[in-house]
This record gives C-alpha cells, sequence and structure tokens, in this order.
C-alpha cells in the first residue's frame, strides 16, 4: 500500500512538473511558444481596467517589412483547438512593433475575449493554432502566419496571475 501511494504522489506531480514546463510564468503575464517559431508567443495578462476578462497577447516576428504601419489595426486570427478546423475568428489589436536586429520585426497583438465560452474551451485545450487571415494587406507583412502552442497546462499556470487584479 505504501508503494502505492508513493507512485501515486510522485506521478502526481509529474504531471504537474509537467504542466508547468511549457509556460513562463511572469508577475501579470504567462505565455508558451510556438511550435513553428519558438519566438512566437502566446499569453494572458493582467490589466486592472479589464480584470473580469481574459485578456490574451500574442508576440509575432516577420522577416517582411512594413507591419508597423498597422498599429492599432485589428488582424483576424483563426483559432483551431486541439487540431480541429478553426471555428472562430478572433479580432486582436497590432499595439506596437520593435525592429529586432534590423533583420526582423517584432509584434504584439492583445485582445480582450468576451466569450467566456471561448475562454474555457481555450483553458481546456491541449494545443491552439492561430492563423492570421486577415486584412490581407496587414497578412501580407507576415512570413509566417500561423502557429501551434501547446496549453497543456494552462488552467494551472493561469491560477498564479488570476487574483493579480485583487
Amino acid at each position: 500500500m505504501k508503494k502505492l501511494l508513493t507512485l501515486l504522489i510522485s506521478s502526481a506531480l509529474t504531471v504537474h512538473s509537467y504542466a508547468d514546463s511549457n509556460w513562463t510564468i511572469e508577475v501579470d503575464r504567462i505565455y508558451t511558444n510556438g511550435t513553428t517559431v519558438y519566438g512566437h508567443k502566446f499569453g494572458y495578462f493582467k490589466d486592472k481596467e479589464w480584470c473580469d476578462h481574459d485578456l490574451i497577447f500574442i508576440e509575432w516576428s516577420t522577416y517582411e517589412k512594413g507591419l508597423e504601419a498597422f498599429e492599432g489595426v485589428d488582424a483576424k486570427i483563426a483559432i483551431s483547438l486541439n487540431g480541429k478546423e478553426a471555428s472562430t475568428i478572433m479580432p486582436s489589436t497590432l499595439v506596437g512593433t520593435a525592429e529586432f536586429v534590423n533583420i526582423s520585426t517584432l509584434a504584439i497583438f492583445k485582445t480582450i475575449i468576451l466569450s467566456k465560452e471561448l475562454s474555457k474551451d481555450i483553458r481546456v485545450s491541449n494545443s491552439i493554432k492561430l492563423s492570421f487571415v486577415g486584412p490581407e494587406n496587414l497578412v501580407s507583412k507576415l512570413d509566417i502566419k500561423s502557429d501551434v502552442f501547446n496549453t497543456t497546462g494552462l488552467t494551472t499556470a493561469y491560477s498564479k496571475i488570476d487574483n493579480s487584479c485583487k
């Protein structure tokens, strides 16, 4: 019986450790990296004005020039969960860009998720694929238009920032 209890405890700790391993947890945000481009990030952040909503940020990079002209524009991003066909188009505002080593541009997109159902679906998913689908002139500035993110352990990671607004 003691061996069984030890096995169960060590299994639970291993699962917990794995669940957090793909999430970086900071004071007011959590994120996971892309599987296509490690530098792409998908995550959640907190803002005192929007404590009652899930706030998502996406960091993306591109070698194409001219993305900075679209700051303030809403990109349309198709969301696929767990490898299924995209079922939701999410608007996400390009809030800032920065040139990186004169060869690429880093971009930050932010979204307020108003749908509690979409928030729940993302939190219980194992993966999310984000595909930029519009507007075409913005999408043309992205050399890689989609990426997949491992969302395993999101609920555990999210709970570590969930009370930061209170």
